[in-house]
């Protein structure tokens, strides 16, 4: 003979959250009387997921960390130090304080490291006639 298992009864979303809203509304002790679908367990557990689910803001998160430099201000500083290549970052960072934009000498460093472009000493000795003439 061969045993017959009992089968899992598959719900949607809105037949769960049907169930577990009467299922919090009626409590455990009336659930353990009634239920033979699920147990009172399950629809609680629903009960607690649907909420969590209603409550949790993710749509309202902003992205984790500091935001990112402005494309504007990035193009500002690689082009001040491509005119300017005895400019160093503290003079670039003034530069762009009068601009009106107030970040530090550190982010302009940063900036200037993702570009590939070297320190101001560096720069210095990598001058062309061009820039010489």
């Amino acid at each position: 003979m061969q045993s017959q298992g009992k089968k899992r009864l598959l719900l949607t979303d809105a037949q769960r959250r049907f169930l577990a809203v009467i299922g919090k509304a009626l409590g455990r002790k009336t659930l353990q009387e009634l239920t033979t679908i699920v147990t009172p367990n399950t629809i609680l557990r629903w009960h607690r997921e649907f909420v969590a689910q209603k409550w949790n803001y993710s749509e309202k998160r902003k992205s984790v960390g500091r935001p990112r430099i402005r494309r504007v201000i990035v193009d500002l500083i690689v082009r001040f130090a491509q005119e300017k290549p005895s400019w160093n970052y503290d003079r670039i960072q003034g530069a762009l304080a009068n601009l009106g934009y107030h970040i530090s000498d550190t982010t302009v460093g940063n900036v200037l490291k993702q570009h590939g472009i070297e320190p101001a000493p560096d720069r210095g000795r990598q001058t062309t006639w061009v820039t010489f003439l």
